[in-house]
């Protein structure tokens, strides 16, 4: 739910949507390339990355 408003906010710089875009994508992607114990750390980095609203 907070990506979809993050996403439909329209005042986040566009290396936002990038990061937000890059990690829904990689969540539903069917092959996986990474090992599974490396998303946690992305995903805590795009969190803090992102702005507070």
């Amino acid at each position: 739910m907070l990506l979809y408003v993050l996403l439909t906010d329209g005042d986040l710089p566009v290396w936002c949507y990038a990061l937000i875009i890059g990690a829904l994508a990689y969540l539903v992607n069917p092959f996986d390339v990474v090992p599974d114990p490396i998303p946690l750390p992305v995903i805590w980095m795009i969190y803090r990355s992102s702005p507070r609203h």
